[in-house]
């Protein structure tokens, strides 16, 4: 069982090309085939299977990273195990990929605002993942955890067993609800759980006018 640990940027460094080359070499090679064209000009030549804007390559690793990237540190991630996660993650690839030629491929991606991925971290260790415009729809929903140490959330959490989350929405008004944990396990998820919500998935929390969630443990 292979395991690494250090920054970010290092795991971008060193396992990013085998990610690069699992997407295009496997993950997309069969939606390649199957749409046989460019989605935008209709040429077939050197096709390319490019990420969706909203569902780029490094926001599906910090996704299948998990509770193991914490201010942009990683600590002891089991690569099979995250392997496996992100190619989950691509288990429906009409929404995650566009054939395109290498030319209209390189056009896609220069009219996004998204410059890089990077995560951040401020004073509360709150995790800041993309230099998005905060508008932009294809942002990530900011999540808060009180305590806001995902090791100690969790822990709280399985002990616990309920949490209040407090959505807050763009016109100002907030509304609580209540996490029922009942099912929350070791090998559970804290983001991943709360990002699986069919209300806090991509573009259903924009659509809803939510701007973001603070998540706190609810004492018995």
């Amino acid at each position: 069982m292979e395991k690494f640990t250090g920054t970010f940027d290092g795991f971008i460094k060193y396992i990013g090309p085998r990610v690069r080359n699992l997407v295009q070499n496997s993950l997309a090679r069969n939606l390649r085939k199957k749409v046989g064209i460019c989605q935008h000009c209709g040429l077939t030549d050197n096709l390319h299977a490019a990420h969706v804007h909203g569902h780029d390559r490094n926001l599906l690793i910090i996704d299948a990273l998990g509770d193991s990237l914490i201010d942009g540190k990683i600590r002891s991630v089991d690569l099979d195990a995250f392997e496996q996660r992100f190619c989950k993650s691509h288990s429906n690839p009409e929404e995650i990929f566009l054939i395109l030629c290498g030319k209209c491929h390189k056009i896609y991606d220069s009219n996004t605002d998204e410059k890089t991925t990077n995560v951040r971290a401020d004073s509360q260790k709150k995790i800041f993942i993309s230099t998005r415009n905060s508008h932009d729809d294809n942002s990530v929903l900011p999540i808060e955890l009180i305590p806001n140490d995902v090791d100690e959330f969790k822990q709280q959490l399985l002990i616990n067993k309920r949490a209040i989350i407090t959505v807050f929405f763009n016109s100002g008004l907030k509304e609580d609800r209540i996490w029922d944990a009942n099912r929350f396990s070791e090998t559970s998820n804290v983001i991943g759980n709360l990002r699986s919500r069919p209300e806090f998935r991509q573009s259903n929390w924009q659509d809803a006018n939510i701007n973001h969630i603070r998540v706190k443990i609810k004492n018995n």
